[in-house]
């Protein structure tokens, strides 16, 4: 009966050794997995870090209208974040200037810079080419007698009649001279984009009045 007992004893012992070795692996193997899911997690962590990135953008003009990807971001200087890793088109609008659009790339984790240089419109520069040509204007100057020596601002023209072009707006010294005759002085304004006339009478150097018209 004693040698029964102790053989009962021993396969008891060896099972609950079978059983603590199976847990023990089980528990093993749990934690390894575990760590596993953790470093994982790190990793795309990481990854989804290094998928976006910034764009700092500036322009000349300050203050245009910008749209990244088609979408309102504000006005310049603006710095945009968090843009996914890839090619994003840009568009600048701005009042009175050409539209600017452009395609950016922008790498994961960095901060890439935009430099926007905005062109003046067709309009703008006509209205601007306009407004020189406005700036002068010519006067047409005819005499009695013919043959008038001229001057314009202390500058001989030739003589009249004459058309002296591209005077600046403004007052211009206007002075006649003729052997036998009285001279001439007066000033007359002219006016950008326009031909203004003077007509000069002169009279004999005997008679004391000047007549102009």
């Amino acid at each position: 009966m004693e040698k029964n007992n102790s053989k009962y004893f021993l396969v008891i012992v060896a099972i609950v050794a079978i059983v603590a070795v199976v847990a023990l692996f089980k528990m093993l193997g749990s934690s390894s997995s575990i760590s596993a899911q953790d470093v994982t997690g790190n990793a795309i962590a990481m990854n989804q870090t290094n998928t976006t990135g910034n764009m700092k953008i500036s322009s000349n003009p300050t203050g245009v209208n910008l749209y990244v990807d088609n979408v309102f971001q504000g006005a310049t200087p603006k710095t945009v974040f968090n843009l996914k890793a890839g090619n994003h088109t840009v568009k600048a609008t701005k009042s009175g200037y050409k539209d600017y659009t452009t395609t950016k790339y922008i790498y994961g984790g960095k901060t890439e810079s935009l430099y926007i240089k905005l062109t003046l419109s067709q309009n703008i520069t006509l209205t601007l080419s306009q407004n020189q040509t406005n700036t002068t204007g010519n006067m047409k100057i005819s005499s009695n007698p013919t043959g008038v020596n001229l001057y314009v601002d202390n500058v001989f023209q030739g003589a009249t009649p004459k058309t002296v072009f591209n005077l600046k707006a403004g007052n211009h010294t206007v002075k006649a001279t003729k052997s036998g005759y009285k001279d001439y002085t007066t000033t007359k304004y002219i006016y950008g984009g326009k031909t203004e006339s003077l007509y000069i009478k002169l009279t004999l150097s005997k008679n004391q009045t000047n007549t102009t018209y």
